[in-house]
């Protein structure tokens, strides 16, 4: 297993009083089989591990899946999502 030292930038989230990491974690491949299966199990240790590395905004939409990656990222956030920022988009179920 890799040993790195990440250095993680954090920011203010906009006019909020929430502060993101600068990186944030997309999970759009999560929620797509559209370059080969994703395993459950692999899925949810990246999200733990982007936490213990620091990453703390991660994004994500409805369509993802559709709603796979939000499924999946509940599950790697478990108890750790109050010390996260979830960003997420809609429309395009919306709009049917």
């Amino acid at each position: 297993m890799l040993n790195l030292e990440v250095v993680v930038e954090y920011r203010d989230f906009g006019n909020t009083d929430l502060r993101c990491s600068a990186v944030g974690f997309g999970t759009w491949e999560m929620g797509t089989t559209q370059y080969g299966e994703i395993d459950t199990q692999d899925a949810v240790r990246a999200v733990q591990m982007a936490i213990d590395h620091g990453i703390i905004l991660f994004d994500t939409a409805e369509v993802y899946g559709p709603c796979t990656s939000e499924e999946l990222l509940q599950k790697g956030l478990g108890d750790r999502r109050k010390d996260v920022v979830v960003v997420t988009k809609v429309g395009f179920y919306f709009s049917r």
